[in-house]
This record gives structure tokens, C-alpha cells and sequence, in this order.
């Protein structure tokens, strides 16, 4: 079933574009590695609880957890960190199952590669290294075993970890700690959608990733992982200072910490998150395999009552055929699973489709029923609408015209949101027009009922800012008819603005696009009192939309906070990308005293 939804259906691959088109295996490869952790799940359960069939329900419990599913296809980070800990953790087990030094070799292996994906992987190290120390105080296995099993595991990690990252080859500590302070105090200032709130990726609520948790979790799954976590601490307060009685309880106690260690440092240290909880990933498998444990003392504790085992039974089938469909019917999008407690209105109470997947049908939504030579598009939310355009043509994507929120100059025929970074509050306040007026909903993608992202297209073709893409390069010739005029200063929420006329008056319209990416942008830069350039050409805008033949255009530009000069001069030049300056062809540059 996993691997039939890779090969046979091309959506799941396509979604999240490589960086760099070069590279058009990265999802594939992610898959894999995805799969490899699943196989890693299967062969932990089947050595913890020495049952096939509970291996299979520790598969299934994965596979079927729809957001894990879904990123498995293209979340080249989180997921493959997920991975690498799944392995880590079979590797583990075998190490402490056998005593034997080739497994000490590949969990050392193991970890330093989990380490090298992301720095929270020495949890495994720490872990590793405290579970050999009991064992030898428990004398469960001798001194020499102990010291042999240490040299080979610490010698391969951490000839592993600086062998696999190449950022330490010039200074394996240093860079290793620069590595280490960056991943406790992760630089992103940003806001995040929970429970209906804006918070602070940088200040978030204690509770954050338990909640996150339980309602992006099937129910069934956190209510076994629940009674194995309750199972374990109970068999661990039990034993008191012997720690664990046996062997399983050994591995359960490993599973225990490998969940609620990381859960408690991000609560203790306030750690930044943003995008849900996927950060966490890596805590999934431990979780799993404590939701089969749970399936395992359920299983015990009923097995006098045949009718109760068959009805639990019922269930469990029930639940993962039951998300086994939900899967499928919620392609592309089993990225927004949420459960039944978090009621409805999705979209104004956490972050919804963060990865774009919906936006390659939307765009061809628009694709199927307009038929005009460019069509504009402003993205009203945080969303990678431009990277989606990847997926077409190059024909295709040349059609578009995509716009940000900040472009204020420009009346767009189609807006789009995914809602993310808007909350229900401020949700008016977001958009430049008045969709209500002006604008329709023209296309809408729903999960469960729940509206994911919306489309809305002007009522009025007549009102949209008149846009077309100059196939050619212009002549120096033809661009001397411009003249810059200066308008008004203005400001706005602490931005200064400046109002510029562009005076065309040849009998030739000017396109503000170029299919060749040599567009006609507005430059400008500041000079000091004496006239020297203080900076470069640095800053551009594009032209919001056409220069009229016999016309002009009205645009402002930005002026940054610690560039203004008081005193010098403001100089606005007009460029034609890639091709020659204004200034340079008979074009005089505007100028303002500052």
C-alpha cells in the first residue's frame, strides 16, 4: 500500500520541488529513506515483543498516521530525521539484545548519522551511553564487554559524526558547539496560528507540542500510547532502584525517554517551533511503539473475555481502514489531518497547509477555465505559489504574473490564500481590496468540509491593473521618450514612500513583463552633500503594470530606515534588466533633495 502510492500516483513526488531541477530524485530519495524507518519500526517491535504480527501493527500505526504518511513523500528534513532515529533505535536494541561489537559498529554508525542530520540526535549517544553504564552496575554483562562495546561505539560515532558532516573537518569541537548553540537557540522570529491565537515562535505556550500532538494524532493512537506510557512508569516506579526487572521492561523504560525527554526540553528551555510540531518528529516512533505496547497490555489484560478480544479487535480494524481511506480521499492534502477534537474551523485555529501541496490544483484550476496570455495572481498568505509554478512548463509559468500583499500599486485578477500568518482577527485587514466588492470565491479545496485555501477571482475584468510581457528587448532609441517626475514623500506605519511619475511619450506601449527576464524596473540610491553615490543601484521595483503609450505611470518606491542621507540627494534612475540604464542611453535621472 506504501509503496504502490509512490509509484503509481505522481502527485505524491511532484509536490514539494527539489531546490535545484537538477536534483528530481530528492523526493524519491526521501521516500526510501522514509521506508527504510518503517522497516526499522517493523524489526524493533518484532525483537521487543518477539511477534511478526505485532511488528505488522507497529507498521501500521505509522503508515496510517496521515501527516506522517503524507511528509514521508517529500519533508526532506523532518521525516528523514524520523527515519534515521528509527533506525538508531533498532540498532540499539540489537546492541543491548546481542552484546556484540559488530552491532556496536552500526549503531555507531547509526547514531552519528541521526547526530549529522540534526543535533538532537545525541539524545541516542546520551541514551546508549547511560543504559551501558546500568547494565554493567546491574552486572548484566562483565567490565571488558563494557569497555570493549564503549571504545568501538564511541570510537565509530564520533569518527562517524565529523566523517558525515563536513562543516567539522576544520574544527571538529568548535563548529560542533557553533552547530550545537544554533540548534538550542534556533534563529526564527516569526509568528505561528494555535488554538485560534498569534504567538511567537520565540514564546509559546508550555502546552504547545502536547497539544499539537494529540490533535494531529488518530484518537485510538494516543489513547495505547497513553496506557503504554502509564504501563511503563508504573513498572518503573515499581522497581524503584533496580530500574527495570527484565529485559522488555529495559526497552520500554529507552522507548519511555526517547518520547517525553525531547517534549520536556522544548517545554523547560522554550524552544522555537514553528509549523506545527513536525521539529519533533524524530519522538514518533518511540510513540508508536508505545501505542503497541499499548495494544499489548490491552490484549493481556482482556484475555479471558473472547467476545472483548474479538470487539477490540473490531476495532483496530475498524481505525485503520477507516484511515486508510481518509488518505486516500484527502489527496494531496493528508498533510492537514486533524482529529475530531479539534472541532471545525480549521483554518483559524492552527496552521493548515504550510508546504503548498494545494497549490498546484488551484493553479491549474485557473489554467483550465482562462484562457488569457498572462494571468496575475497576488498571494494574500505565506504560501511558495512560485515554486509550485515549477511543476508546469516553462510556457506555462510564463502566463503568470504573481504578486505579494506588500504590492499595493497593482489590481490583480485572481487573489490566493492558504490562510497561513492570518488569523481570524486580523483577517480583513490582510487584504488590499475589498474581496467582498470586488471579488468572488472562484475556487475553494476542502478536507473533510474544512476550506484549506481559497481562490477569488475580480468580478469586473475592467477593474484589473492592464499587465502584458514584452517578447523583445527595447531600444535605446525607444526608451528616451521616458522622463522621471517627482511626486510627494509620503509615510506610512513608519515607511517612507516616494511618489514617481514615468512620463512616456513615444506612440508605443511599454510592457512591465519580459518572457527574456529583462524587465523595466525603477532604481535608486542616495548621494552625501558633496554629491558622492553613498551606496549602489542596489534596490528595484518592477513597474506595477504597463506605461501607457502617450501616458504615465504613478508608482512609489520604498526608502529603507539608515540608508536616507538628510542633507544629500535621493537619485531614481529607470533600467532595463540585463540590457542598459536609463542614465546611460539620454534617460536623466530623477533627483530630490533629502
Amino acid at each position: 500500500f506504501y509503496l504502490v502510492c509512490q509509484v503509481k500516483n505522481e502527485h505524491f513526488s511532484n509536490f514539494f520541488i527539489p531546490y535545484n531541477m537538477q536534483k528530481p530524485n530528492r523526493t524519491l530519495l526521501t521516500f526510501i529513506f522514509s521506508f527504510l524507518g518503517v522497516l526499522a519500526i517493523y524489526g524493533t517491535a518484532k525483537n521487543i515483543f518477539k511477534d511478526d504480527r505485532i511488528g505488522i501493527i507497529a507498521v501500521l500505526i505509522v503508515i496510517l498516521s496521515p501527516r506522517i504518511f503524507a511528509q514521508s513523500f517529500y519533508n526532506s528534513k523532518d521525516i528523514v530525521f524520523m527515519a534515521a532515529f528509527s533506525i538508531a533505535i533498532y540498532t540499539l536494541i540489537k546492541l543491548l539484545e546481542t552484546l556484540n561489537m559488530t552491532w556496536a559498529v552500526l549503531h555507531g554508525i547509526a547514531s552519528a548519522f541521526a547526530v549529522d542530520i540534526r543535533i538532537m540526535g545525541v539524545l541516542i549517544f546520551i541514551v546508549t551511553i547511560m543504559t551501558l553504564i546500568v547494565m554493567v552496575v546491574k552486572k548484566e554483562m562483565a567490565v571488558t564487554t563494557w569497555f570493549k562495546l564503549n571504545l568501538f561505539y564511541l570510537l565509530v560515532t564520533l569518527v562517524g559524526v565529523v566523517a558525515f558532516f563536513p562543516f567539522l573537518w576544520t574544527d571538529p569541537v568548535g563548529n560542533f558547539l557553533i552547530a550545537f548553540g544554533n540548534m538550542s537557540k534556533f534563529r526564527w522570529g516569526g509568528s505561528v496560528l494555535y488554538i485560534g491565537s498569534l504567538y511567537s515562535a520565540t514564546n509559546l505556550p508550555w502546552h504547545y507540542v502536547p497539544v499539537w500532538l494529540f490533535v494531529t494524532t488518530p484518537p485510538l493512537y494516543s489513547i495505547l500510547a497513553i496506557v503504554g506510557v502509564c504501563k511503563t512508569t508504573a513498572d518503573l516506579c515499581g522497581n524503584k532502584f533496580t530500574i527495570w526487572s527484565g529485559v522488555e521492561e529495559k526497552y520500554y523504560i529507552i522507548l519511555l525517554i526517547f518520547f517525553l525527554a525531547p517534549i520536556v526540553a522544548v517545554i523547560l528551555f522554550s524552544s522555537v517551533l514553528y509549523d506545527g510540531w513536525r521539529q519533533l518528529y524524530f519522538i514518533y516512533p518511540a510513540f508508536v511503539l508505545l501505542s503497541t505496547r499499548g495494544v499489548v497490555v490491552v490484549w493481556y489484560s482482556i484475555d479471558k473475555w473472547k467476545w472483548k478480544k474479538n470487539f477490540f479487535i473490531s476495532i483496530l480494524a475498524f481505525s485503520f481502514c477507516y484511515y486508510g481511506n481518509w488518505i486516500m480521499r484527502a489527496h494531496p492534502l493528508q498533510n492537514v489531518y486533524f482529529n475530531l477534537f479539534v472541532g471545525s474551523d480549521w483554518k483559524n485555529k492552527f496552521e493548515l497547509d504550510y508546504w503548498g501541496l494545494g497549490n498546484k490544483e488551484a493553479l491549474q484550476f485557473i489554467l483550465d477555465r482562462d484562457s488569457t496570455p498572462l494571468i496575475s495572481v497576488r498571494v494574500d498568505s505565506a504560501t511558495p505559489l512560485a515554486r509550485s509554478l515549477l511543476l508546469f512548463s516553462t510556457h506555462v509559468k510564463n502566463r503568470f504574473y504573481l504578486l505579494n500583499k506588500s504590492n499595493h500599486d497593482f489590481v490583480p485578477k485572481y487573489i490566493f490564500t492558504n490562510y497561513r500568518g492570518i488569523s481570524k482577527i486580523d483577517e480583513d485587514k490582510t487584504v488590499t481590496y475589498d474581496i467582498l466588492e470586488d471579488y468572488q470565491v472562484f475556487y475553494q479545496k476542502k478536507i473533510d468540509g474544512e476550506v484549506i485555501n481559497t481562490l477569488y477571482r475580480i468580478k469586473d475584468d475592467n477593474l484589473c491593473s492592464k499587465i502584458t510581457m514584452s517578447q523583445r528587448e527595447y531600444t535605446a532609441k525607444e526608451f528616451r521618450h521616458f522622463r522621471l517626475n517627482s511626486g510627494k514623500i509620503l509615510s506610512e506605519d513608519d515607511q517612507l514612500f516616494v511618489r514617481v511619475e514615468i512620463v512616456n511619450s513615444g506612440d508605443m506601449n511599454f510592457s512591465a513583463l519580459s518572457i527574456r527576464g529583462q524587465p523595466i524596473r525603477l532604481s535608486w540610491r542616495f548621494l552625501d552633500k558633496v554629491g558622492k553615490p553613498t551606496t549602489g543601484w542596489d534596490p528595484r521595483k518592477d513597474l506595477p503594470f504597463d506605461i501607457p503609450a502617450n501616458g504615465e505611470l504613478t508608482m512609489q518606491i520604498p526608502i529603507k530606515h539608515g540608508t536616507e542621507i538628510k542633507g544629500g540627494t535621493l537619485q531614481i534612475s529607470i533600467v532595463q534588466e540585463g540590457v542598459f540604464w536609463g542614465h546611460d542611453v539620454g534617460v536623466e535621472p530623477l533627483s530630490i533633495p533629502w
